[in-house]
């Protein structure tokens, strides 16, 4: 199969390989995996709203929730979930560079050159 025929339309007016990159800001699902498959996604970080529907390349779709994190409770950070109405089983999504700034207060900073 080539990557033309290996491309599957969705409502974002993105194509199969290109969902994961475009839509969760960097590779953080491969090319060949499907919700089913995914127990958890860590990235980066994200261009996700909540809110968002994400549809894989099978066509599932999802839908993003973000939870703050709850300042009274100790190491708690925001939480990025992929909510299904039809499947029992949610994945969570680590967005790396807010669960460090939330967990450990770490901030990423662009360098400045000199």
């Amino acid at each position: 199969m080539n990557e033309e025929e290996d491309k599957t339309d969705n409502p974002n007016g993105l194509k199969g390989k290109e969902i994961e990159t475009e839509i969760l800001g960097i590779k953080c699902i491969h090319d060949n995996h499907s919700f089913k498959k995914l127990a958890a996604v860590i990235c980066r970080d994200t261009k996700l709203s909540n809110e968002d529907e994400v549809i894989d390349l099978t066509g599932a779709k999802r839908t993003m929730k973000i939870t703050l994190p709850n300042k009274e409770v100790e190491n708690s950070y925001r939480k990025y979930m992929l909510v299904s109405m039809s499947e029992d089983v949610n994945i969570e999504v680590f967005v790396l560079k807010e669960f460090l700034q939330d967990r450990l207060g770490l901030v990423f900073k662009p360098r400045v050159s000199e």
